[in-house]
């Protein structure tokens, strides 16, 4: 009987589409190449439609009550040069990631998504990274963090943050190897067309 991890990927207003699908390609495709471990994904909003960045629409599922046990949280990034905190539905995520952001086994930030984690509280004390254009507003708004610049992604403890964009696609290869095997993060690589380590 497969493990199951449950993959939770939240969407805020004008999202990246890149944050969101180079991550949920990765382990759509793990499951082709193990069986020991099941992925199953879940995209999450306050709404039930999110008009993505470039403009396409995504259907999403309520916030649920709670997490279950073992499951990765995903927060992807959002275009512009800082979140609109007065949007009602950044509110609404902001309130729910409050709540359940700490309860998560293993929490991923893709990009701005980075922005989300910090405004939450839930950076403080670890190591983390964000896009380039991005690291002074994180220093800013998680002074207790330690904003790594120039870093694809970093890993620290159940912290996994991302410069964004492709480098999610890195992080995620990174995560699936410890969580399947290098056999299998190199066979996604492959398929994905796309280097398993980038400098």
């Amino acid at each position: 009987e497969p493990i199951a991890t449950q993959i939770y990927i939240l969407l805020p207003p004008h999202v990246l589409l890149l944050d969101v699908a180079g991550p949920a390609e990765v382990f759509y495709f793990a499951n082709r190449y193990q069986q020991d471990r099941h992925f199953s994904l879940h995209f999450i909003a306050p709404e039930p439609s999110v008009i993505s960045a470039v403009g396409l629409p995504l259907a999403a599922q309520p916030l649920p009550d709670t997490l279950p046990d073992g499951a990765i949280l995903l927060l992807p990034g959002m275009s512009g040069d800082a979140p609109d905190w007065a949007h009602p539905a950044n509110q609404a995520l902001l309130g729910w990631l409050r709540s359940q952001g700490a309860r998560c086994a293993c929490l991923v930030t893709i990009c701005a998504g980075a922005l989300l984690a910090a405004r939450a509280g839930l950076l403080d004390g670890h190591l983390c990274t964000t896009h380039h254009s991005h690291c002074a507003q994180l220093a800013e708004l998680a002074p207790r963090a330690r904003v790594a610049d120039n870093r694809l992604f970093v890993h620290d403890g159940r912290l996994w943050s991302s410069a964004g964009v492709t480098s999610g696609i890195d992080l995620a290869l990174s995560l699936l190897e410890r969580l399947t095997s290098p056999q299998c993060a190199a066979q996604v690589a492959r398929n994905l067309v796309v280097y398993l380590r980038r400098n």
